[in-house]
């Protein structure tokens, strides 16, 4: 099995955080999401939506969101 969606995705998030970020993979557990399949074909479809933003763009709004209410994960 290969973990290349999930490496280019922490490869992202080292570009935007500006640093390395350590990520290894272990065995799969008892209650673990086996499979995961994110498809908005149906959404795309049945209520012409699709989204706005691309996925880097995403992550830096998302990295940028947690610096200005970082006090919210301090508690």
């Amino acid at each position: 099995m290969t973990h290349s969606s999930d490496k280019s995705k922490a490869i992202t998030l080292e570009k935007y955080l500006n640093r390395k970020i350590k990520f290894d993979f272990a065995e799969w557990r008892t209650g673990d999401q086996k499979i995961f399949v994110s498809d908005i074909r149906k959404a795309k479809q049945d209520f012409k939506w699709e989204p706005k933003i691309n996925i880097e763009v995403g992550i830096k709004k998302l990295i940028n969101w947690i610096d200005d209410n970082i006090e919210f994960f301090k508690q």
